[in-house]
This record gives structure tokens, sequence and C-alpha cells, in this order.
């Protein structure tokens, strides 16, 4: 993960990036966040995001999901309920596999 992240990450507040475990109930993943410099510390605008957090999960063998969240900040409502909704993700195989 922090390999594929390092074009954002070299651009970001953070300056590198740093995986994250996702607290997963099936399969495992890691994710990277970011600070867009441009935008921090100023009010919200329609369209662009202060923080990104890119990862990948994989729930099977042969289910790789690809994750990006974008928001306001990272204790924003919005950010962690989509994060919740990730890290509550479960995989039932189709029957007859």
């Amino acid at each position: 993960m922090e390999a594929d992240s390092q074009g954002v990450a070299q651009e970001s507040v953070e300056g590198k990036a740093y995986a994250r475990e996702f607290t997963l109930t099936t399969g495992y993943g890691f994710y990277c966040s970011f600070t867009d410099p441009k935008l921090r510390g100023r009010p919200m605008e329609k369209g662009n995001h202060k923080v990104m957090s890119v990862g990948k999960i994989r729930l099977a063998p042969e289910v790789l999901v690809d994750v990006q969240i974008m928001g306001e900040g990272f204790s924003d409502e919005a950010y962690n309920q989509l994060l919740g909704a990730i890290e509550g993700m479960e995989f039932s195989p189709a029957r007859g596999r």
C-alpha cells in the first residue's frame, strides 16, 4: 500500500505513506491517509476534499476491493461513517463456489 501511494504521498502534508490496517471481520487490508496542503486550514469547498484515504482489502483469494474515502477531516462524522461501513463488510461466497 505504501509503495502504491508514493505519488500522492509526496504532494501531501504527511509527505510519506504510512500503512494502517483495517479492522475487518472478514479478510485483511491496509490503507494510507493523506491531507491536501492547499486546502488545510481553509473552509470546505464544494467538490474539493481536504483528506483522503486509499486502501485495498482482500476479502477472499479471488476478491480484492480498492477503497477510497474523501472528506473534510479524519475526525469528520461522514468520513468515520464510511470507514465504519467499510470495516463492517462481510464476504459470503455465492452458492456453488
